[in-house]
Protein backbone atom coordinates (compact mmCIF):
# COMPACT_ATOMS: atom_id res chain seq x y z
CA UNK A 1 0.00 0.00 0.00
CA UNK A 2 1.22 3.24 -1.01
CA UNK A 3 0.42 6.80 0.81
CA UNK A 4 1.00 9.90 -1.31
CA UNK A 5 1.12 12.98 0.87
CA UNK A 6 0.95 16.50 -0.84
CA UNK A 7 0.76 20.00 0.56
CA UNK A 8 0.03 21.83 -2.25
CA UNK A 9 -3.17 21.54 -4.31
CA UNK A 10 -1.71 22.49 -7.03
CA UNK A 11 0.37 19.09 -7.96
CA UNK A 12 -3.09 16.89 -7.25
CA UNK A 13 -4.56 19.13 -9.72
CA UNK A 14 -1.61 18.09 -12.03
CA UNK A 15 -1.16 14.28 -11.49
CA UNK A 16 -5.15 14.28 -12.29
CA UNK A 17 -5.04 16.22 -15.30
CA UNK A 18 -1.73 14.22 -16.73
CA UNK A 19 -3.63 10.67 -15.89
CA UNK A 20 -7.03 11.63 -17.11
CA UNK A 21 -6.21 14.16 -19.83
CA UNK A 22 -4.13 11.68 -22.42
CA UNK A 23 -5.17 11.54 -26.13
CA UNK A 24 -8.05 14.15 -25.17
CA UNK A 25 -6.22 17.41 -26.33
CA UNK A 26 -5.06 15.61 -29.33
CA UNK A 27 -8.18 15.16 -30.62
CA UNK A 28 -9.00 19.00 -30.65
CA UNK A 29 -5.91 20.09 -32.96
CA UNK A 30 -7.82 20.15 -35.94
CA UNK A 31 -9.77 23.11 -34.80
CA UNK A 32 -9.88 25.44 -37.59
CA UNK A 33 -10.91 29.17 -37.24
CA UNK A 34 -12.92 30.83 -40.02
CA UNK A 35 -11.15 34.63 -39.14
CA UNK A 36 -8.19 35.76 -41.37
CA UNK A 37 -6.93 37.72 -38.49
CA UNK A 38 -7.35 35.19 -35.99
CA UNK A 39 -5.29 32.64 -38.34
CA UNK A 40 -2.76 35.52 -38.53
CA UNK A 41 -2.75 35.95 -34.90
CA UNK A 42 -1.99 32.10 -34.77
CA UNK A 43 0.26 31.96 -37.02
CA UNK A 44 2.53 35.00 -35.56
CA UNK A 45 2.48 33.55 -32.10
CA UNK A 46 3.41 30.26 -33.18
CA UNK A 47 6.21 31.42 -35.63
CA UNK A 48 7.86 33.05 -32.33
CA UNK A 49 7.52 36.56 -33.83
CA UNK A 50 6.42 38.36 -30.86
CA UNK A 51 8.18 41.54 -30.78
CA UNK A 52 9.45 41.14 -26.98
CA UNK A 53 6.98 44.14 -25.30
CA UNK A 54 3.52 41.88 -25.14
CA UNK A 55 3.21 40.92 -21.45
CA UNK A 56 1.14 38.25 -21.65
CA UNK A 57 1.32 35.75 -24.34
CA UNK A 58 -1.40 32.64 -24.51
CA UNK A 59 -0.23 29.80 -26.87
CA UNK A 60 -2.50 27.42 -27.93
CA UNK A 61 -4.15 27.53 -24.15
CA UNK A 62 -6.73 24.82 -23.58
CA UNK A 63 -9.10 23.86 -20.75
CA UNK A 64 -10.86 20.75 -20.32
CA UNK A 65 -13.37 20.17 -17.18
CA UNK A 66 -14.32 16.76 -16.00
CA UNK A 67 -17.75 16.09 -14.35
CA UNK A 68 -17.34 13.38 -11.32
CA UNK A 69 -18.11 10.19 -11.54
CA UNK A 70 -18.31 10.48 -15.07
CA UNK A 71 -15.28 11.36 -15.76
CA UNK A 72 -16.83 12.78 -19.11
CA UNK A 73 -14.38 15.80 -20.42
CA UNK A 74 -15.75 19.67 -21.64
CA UNK A 75 -13.76 21.74 -23.69
CA UNK A 76 -13.93 25.39 -22.04
CA UNK A 77 -11.43 27.00 -23.84
CA UNK A 78 -10.04 25.70 -27.25
CA UNK A 79 -6.82 26.16 -28.41
CA UNK A 80 -6.91 30.41 -27.38
CA UNK A 81 -3.91 32.33 -29.07
CA UNK A 82 -2.72 35.81 -28.66
CA UNK A 83 -0.38 38.46 -27.55
CA UNK A 84 -1.45 41.63 -25.70
CA UNK A 85 0.31 44.83 -25.56
CA UNK A 86 0.18 47.51 -22.98
CA UNK A 87 -3.49 47.72 -24.06
CA UNK A 88 -7.03 47.26 -22.40
CA UNK A 89 -7.92 44.04 -23.99
CA UNK A 90 -11.44 43.02 -23.93
CA UNK A 91 -12.80 39.30 -23.96
CA UNK A 92 -16.11 39.30 -25.05
CA UNK A 93 -18.65 36.17 -24.66
CA UNK A 94 -21.77 35.04 -23.26
CA UNK A 95 -22.08 33.37 -20.35
CA UNK A 96 -20.02 29.77 -20.46
CA UNK A 97 -17.81 30.51 -23.55
CA UNK A 98 -14.62 30.08 -21.48
CA UNK A 99 -13.50 33.92 -20.24
CA UNK A 100 -13.53 33.33 -16.83
CA UNK A 101 -11.55 30.25 -17.35
CA UNK A 102 -8.68 31.89 -19.38
CA UNK A 103 -8.53 34.51 -16.08
CA UNK A 104 -8.78 31.52 -13.84
CA UNK A 105 -5.89 30.12 -15.70
CA UNK A 106 -3.48 33.42 -16.23
CA UNK A 107 -4.48 34.11 -12.03
CA UNK A 108 -3.25 30.17 -11.25
CA UNK A 109 -6.13 29.39 -9.78
CA UNK A 110 -6.81 26.64 -12.05
CA UNK A 111 -4.55 24.33 -13.97
CA UNK A 112 -3.89 24.77 -17.66
CA UNK A 113 -5.19 21.43 -19.56
CA UNK A 114 -2.74 22.09 -22.38
CA UNK A 115 -0.76 24.75 -24.15
CA UNK A 116 1.11 27.91 -22.55
CA UNK A 117 0.65 31.20 -20.92
CA UNK A 118 3.13 33.54 -20.49
CA UNK A 119 3.47 36.75 -18.44
CA UNK A 120 6.11 39.06 -19.20
CA UNK A 121 8.03 36.05 -20.78
CA UNK A 122 7.93 33.62 -17.70
CA UNK A 123 5.46 30.56 -17.74
CA UNK A 124 2.59 30.49 -16.23
CA UNK A 125 2.97 26.90 -15.23
CA UNK A 126 6.08 27.23 -14.32
CA UNK A 127 7.44 29.99 -12.47
CA UNK A 128 3.65 30.80 -10.52
CA UNK A 129 5.12 32.43 -7.22
CA UNK A 130 7.79 34.68 -9.19
CA UNK A 131 4.46 36.32 -11.12
CA UNK A 132 1.60 37.58 -9.21
CA UNK A 133 3.58 40.28 -7.18
CA UNK A 134 3.21 42.19 -11.18
CA UNK A 135 -0.47 40.87 -11.30
CA UNK A 136 -3.55 42.40 -9.74
CA UNK A 137 -6.98 40.13 -10.56
CA UNK A 138 -10.52 41.08 -10.17
CA UNK A 139 -12.25 38.29 -9.50
CA UNK A 140 -15.98 37.26 -10.64
CA UNK A 141 -16.15 36.26 -6.55
CA UNK A 142 -15.78 39.21 -3.25
CA UNK A 143 -12.60 39.41 -2.46
CA UNK A 144 -13.76 41.21 0.49
CA UNK A 145 -14.43 40.37 4.09
CA UNK A 146 -17.79 41.81 5.80
CA UNK A 147 -16.77 42.14 9.00
CA UNK A 148 -14.03 45.11 8.01
CA UNK A 149 -14.28 48.63 6.66
CA UNK A 150 -13.29 49.28 3.00
CA UNK A 151 -10.31 50.89 4.66
CA UNK A 152 -9.59 47.99 6.94
CA UNK A 153 -9.77 45.98 4.12
CA UNK A 154 -7.50 47.96 2.37
CA UNK A 155 -4.75 47.86 4.40
CA UNK A 156 -4.95 44.09 5.40
CA UNK A 157 -4.19 43.88 1.60
CA UNK A 158 -1.51 46.43 1.76
CA UNK A 159 0.34 44.46 4.14
CA UNK A 160 -0.31 41.53 2.50
CA UNK A 161 1.56 43.17 -0.62
CA UNK A 162 4.31 44.01 1.68
CA UNK A 163 3.47 47.76 1.42
CA UNK A 164 5.09 49.89 4.43
CA UNK A 165 2.82 51.52 6.67
CA UNK A 166 3.97 55.13 5.95
CA UNK A 167 3.08 54.67 2.49
CA UNK A 168 -0.03 52.65 3.12
CA UNK A 169 -2.20 55.08 4.45
CA UNK A 170 -1.27 57.46 1.90
CA UNK A 171 -2.14 54.90 -1.03
CA UNK A 172 -4.99 53.87 0.77
CA UNK A 173 -6.90 57.40 0.83
CA UNK A 174 -5.68 58.25 -2.90
CA UNK A 175 -7.51 55.41 -4.48
CA UNK A 176 -10.43 55.69 -1.77
CA UNK A 177 -11.02 59.11 -3.79
CA UNK A 178 -10.10 57.88 -6.86
CA UNK A 179 -12.73 55.23 -6.75
CA UNK A 180 -15.05 57.75 -4.94
CA UNK A 181 -15.58 55.34 -2.10
CA UNK A 182 -14.23 57.82 0.66
CA UNK A 183 -17.79 58.62 0.98
CA UNK A 184 -18.16 54.71 2.75
CA UNK A 185 -14.39 54.39 3.72
CA UNK A 186 -15.82 53.48 7.78
CA UNK A 187 -18.61 51.38 6.96
CA UNK A 188 -18.61 47.67 7.09
CA UNK A 189 -18.33 46.21 3.49
CA UNK A 190 -21.36 43.96 4.69
CA UNK A 191 -23.23 47.23 5.12
CA UNK A 192 -22.56 48.37 1.52
CA UNK A 193 -24.35 47.35 -1.72
CA UNK A 194 -22.99 45.00 -4.44
CA UNK A 195 -21.83 47.50 -6.71
CA UNK A 196 -20.27 48.84 -3.93
CA UNK A 197 -18.75 45.95 -3.17
CA UNK A 198 -17.47 45.11 -6.39
CA UNK A 199 -15.91 48.95 -6.52
CA UNK A 200 -13.62 47.82 -3.14
CA UNK A 201 -12.95 44.63 -5.41
CA UNK A 202 -11.41 46.98 -7.86
CA UNK A 203 -9.55 48.98 -5.33
CA UNK A 204 -8.11 45.64 -4.06
CA UNK A 205 -6.68 45.05 -7.35
CA UNK A 206 -5.10 48.71 -7.71
CA UNK A 207 -3.32 48.61 -3.79
CA UNK A 208 0.01 46.93 -4.96
CA UNK A 209 0.23 49.28 -8.12
CA UNK A 210 0.55 46.14 -10.44
CA UNK A 211 1.07 47.10 -13.78
CA UNK A 212 -0.96 43.93 -15.12
CA UNK A 213 -4.75 44.22 -14.47
CA UNK A 214 -7.22 41.35 -15.11
CA UNK A 215 -10.64 42.28 -14.07
CA UNK A 216 -13.52 39.10 -15.18
CA UNK A 217 -16.83 41.87 -14.92
CA UNK A 218 -15.52 44.68 -13.18
CA UNK A 219 -18.29 46.11 -13.69
CA UNK A 220 -21.08 43.57 -12.51
CA UNK A 221 -23.99 44.75 -10.11
CA UNK A 222 -22.78 48.41 -10.33
CA UNK A 223 -25.54 51.05 -11.29
CA UNK A 224 -24.47 53.84 -14.29
CA UNK A 225 -22.93 56.46 -12.22
CA UNK A 226 -20.73 53.79 -10.14
CA UNK A 227 -20.07 52.17 -13.87
CA UNK A 228 -19.11 55.37 -15.07
CA UNK A 229 -17.08 56.07 -12.13
CA UNK A 230 -14.89 52.51 -12.53
CA UNK A 231 -14.64 52.89 -16.49
CA UNK A 232 -12.99 56.42 -16.00
CA UNK A 233 -10.79 54.72 -13.48
CA UNK A 234 -9.55 51.55 -16.08
CA UNK A 235 -9.50 54.27 -18.46
CA UNK A 236 -6.72 56.62 -16.96
CA UNK A 237 -5.14 52.73 -16.07
CA UNK A 238 -4.76 52.64 -19.43
CA UNK A 239 -3.54 56.39 -20.41
CA UNK A 240 -0.16 55.63 -17.92
CA UNK A 241 0.77 52.14 -19.88
CA UNK A 242 -0.70 49.78 -18.09
CA UNK A 243 -1.80 46.53 -19.29
CA UNK A 244 -5.38 45.77 -18.62
CA UNK A 245 -7.25 42.77 -19.64
CA UNK A 246 -11.12 42.27 -19.21
CA UNK A 247 -14.60 40.84 -19.56
CA UNK A 248 -18.03 42.98 -19.82
CA UNK A 249 -21.33 42.01 -20.77
CA UNK A 250 -21.98 45.44 -21.39
CA UNK A 251 -20.53 45.47 -24.76
CA UNK A 252 -21.85 48.87 -25.54
CA UNK A 253 -20.22 50.79 -22.69
CA UNK A 254 -16.74 49.13 -23.05
CA UNK A 255 -16.94 50.29 -27.14
CA UNK A 256 -14.87 53.40 -25.93
CA UNK A 257 -12.32 51.73 -23.46
CA UNK A 258 -11.03 48.90 -25.52
CA UNK A 259 -8.34 49.20 -28.11
CA UNK A 260 -8.64 45.55 -29.19
CA UNK A 261 -10.85 42.76 -28.19
CA UNK A 262 -11.87 39.50 -29.22
CA UNK A 263 -15.36 37.37 -29.08
CA UNK A 264 -15.31 34.17 -28.03
CA UNK A 265 -17.88 31.64 -28.22
CA UNK A 266 -17.85 27.80 -27.05
CA UNK A 267 -13.99 28.20 -25.74
CA UNK A 268 -12.74 29.79 -29.51
CA UNK A 269 -12.04 33.23 -30.63
CA UNK A 270 -13.85 34.24 -33.37
CA UNK A 271 -12.75 37.71 -34.58
CA UNK A 272 -10.10 40.30 -32.93
CA UNK A 273 -9.10 43.44 -33.96
CA UNK A 274 -9.96 47.19 -32.42
CA UNK A 275 -13.59 48.06 -31.93
CA UNK A 276 -14.02 50.05 -35.16
CA UNK A 277 -12.00 47.69 -37.14
CA UNK A 278 -14.33 44.75 -36.30
CA UNK A 279 -17.56 47.05 -36.81
CA UNK A 280 -16.73 48.12 -40.20
CA UNK A 281 -16.06 44.19 -41.08
CA UNK A 282 -18.90 42.77 -39.65
CA UNK A 283 -21.29 45.07 -38.94
CA UNK A 284 -24.16 45.73 -41.56
CA UNK A 285 -24.07 48.88 -42.93
CA UNK A 286 -26.81 48.96 -45.37
CA UNK A 287 -29.44 48.71 -42.54
CA UNK A 288 -32.25 51.70 -42.04
CA UNK A 289 -34.68 52.14 -39.30
CA UNK A 290 -38.16 53.09 -39.86
CA UNK A 291 -40.31 54.65 -36.88
CA UNK A 292 -44.14 54.38 -37.12
CA UNK A 293 -45.52 57.74 -34.97
CA UNK A 294 -49.18 56.29 -34.66
CA UNK A 295 -50.11 52.99 -34.22
CA UNK A 296 -53.69 51.38 -33.93
CA UNK A 297 -54.30 48.21 -32.49
CA UNK A 298 -55.00 46.19 -35.51
CA UNK A 299 -51.23 46.59 -36.80
CA UNK A 300 -53.13 48.13 -40.38
CA UNK A 301 -50.37 51.02 -40.76
CA UNK A 302 -47.59 48.70 -40.14
CA UNK A 303 -48.60 46.27 -42.75
CA UNK A 304 -49.78 49.08 -45.23
CA UNK A 305 -46.32 50.28 -45.00
CA UNK A 306 -44.40 46.48 -44.87
CA UNK A 307 -46.26 46.17 -47.88
CA UNK A 308 -45.54 49.17 -50.01
CA UNK A 309 -41.69 48.28 -49.04
CA UNK A 310 -41.95 44.61 -50.42
CA UNK A 311 -43.77 45.66 -53.43
CA UNK A 312 -41.31 48.82 -54.27
CA UNK A 313 -38.28 47.06 -53.40
CA UNK A 314 -38.66 43.32 -53.09
CA UNK A 315 -34.82 43.42 -52.31
CA UNK A 316 -34.92 44.95 -49.18
CA UNK A 317 -35.29 42.73 -46.35
CA UNK A 318 -37.39 42.86 -42.65
CA UNK A 319 -34.36 42.31 -40.35
CA UNK A 320 -36.20 43.28 -37.11
CA UNK A 321 -39.55 43.98 -35.98
CA UNK A 322 -41.49 45.51 -33.22
CA UNK A 323 -44.38 47.62 -31.77
CA UNK A 324 -43.17 50.73 -33.35
CA UNK A 325 -39.99 49.99 -34.98
CA UNK A 326 -38.67 48.56 -38.46
CA UNK A 327 -35.36 47.94 -39.47
CA UNK A 328 -34.68 47.11 -43.05
CA UNK A 329 -31.18 45.85 -44.87
CA UNK A 330 -30.92 47.31 -48.17
CA UNK A 331 -27.97 46.88 -51.07
CA UNK A 332 -29.88 50.16 -51.89
CA UNK A 333 -30.35 51.85 -49.14
CA UNK A 334 -29.64 55.59 -50.61
CA UNK A 335 -32.38 54.46 -53.37
CA UNK A 336 -34.78 53.39 -50.49
CA UNK A 337 -34.45 56.38 -48.63
CA UNK A 338 -35.46 58.64 -51.23
CA UNK A 339 -38.45 57.08 -51.86
CA UNK A 340 -39.13 56.97 -48.06
CA UNK A 341 -38.83 61.05 -48.02
CA UNK A 342 -41.95 61.43 -50.57
CA UNK A 343 -44.13 59.36 -48.57
CA UNK A 344 -43.34 59.96 -44.77
CA UNK A 345 -46.08 61.96 -44.56
CA UNK A 346 -48.75 59.33 -45.93
CA UNK A 347 -47.83 56.61 -44.02
CA UNK A 348 -46.54 58.95 -40.64
CA UNK A 349 -43.20 57.43 -40.69
CA UNK A 350 -39.80 59.04 -39.47
CA UNK A 351 -36.77 57.16 -41.01
CA UNK A 352 -33.05 56.62 -39.41
CA UNK A 353 -29.94 55.10 -40.84
CA UNK A 354 -28.77 52.99 -38.81
CA UNK A 355 -24.92 52.90 -37.87
CA UNK A 356 -22.93 49.37 -37.19
CA UNK A 357 -22.48 49.04 -33.10
CA UNK A 358 -20.56 46.83 -31.41
CA UNK A 359 -23.67 45.31 -29.70
CA UNK A 360 -24.84 43.98 -33.32
CA UNK A 361 -21.32 42.44 -33.72
CA UNK A 362 -21.35 40.78 -30.48
CA UNK A 363 -25.10 39.45 -31.29
CA UNK A 364 -24.20 38.30 -34.38
CA UNK A 365 -21.21 36.02 -33.02
CA UNK A 366 -23.37 35.00 -30.12
CA UNK A 367 -26.07 33.29 -31.84
CA UNK A 368 -23.93 31.01 -33.38
CA UNK A 369 -23.24 29.48 -29.90
CA UNK A 370 -24.02 26.09 -29.69
CA UNK A 371 -26.51 26.43 -26.39
CA UNK A 372 -26.49 22.48 -25.34
CA UNK A 373 -22.22 22.99 -25.51
CA UNK A 374 -22.34 26.18 -22.81
CA UNK A 375 -24.74 24.43 -20.28
CA UNK A 376 -22.09 21.90 -20.29
CA UNK A 377 -19.66 23.44 -19.59
CA UNK A 378 -21.46 25.61 -16.81
CA UNK A 379 -22.19 22.08 -15.39
CA UNK A 380 -18.75 21.11 -15.38
CA UNK A 381 -17.71 23.86 -13.83
CA UNK A 382 -19.20 23.32 -10.66
CA UNK A 383 -18.49 19.75 -10.76
CA UNK A 384 -14.81 20.19 -11.49
CA UNK A 385 -11.90 18.47 -9.41
CA UNK A 386 -10.86 20.69 -6.72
Amino acid sequence: MVVLVVNDMRILHVLWYKLTCVGVSDAYRSYKCDDDDVKQEILRIQMKESTGDEPIILDDLKKTYWTIPSCRPTLAVDCVTVGIHAECFGLLGVNGAGKSSIFKMLAGQIVITDGAAYINGRSVTNDFKQLYANVGYVADEASSLGYMTCKETLFMYGRIHGIPKSQLVTTIDTILRVLFLDTCKDKKCYHLSAGHLRMVDVAIMLISNPPLLLMDEPTNNMDPMLERQTMQAISACRDLGYTIVLTSHRVGESDPLLTRLVIMVDGRFRCLGSPAYLKNKFGDVRAFKVRLLTTDKAGLKAAAFKEYITEKFPETTLWKESLVELTYVSDDRAVVMQSLEFVKETYDIEYTIGEATLDEVFLKFARKSNKSNKCNIMKAAFNVFK
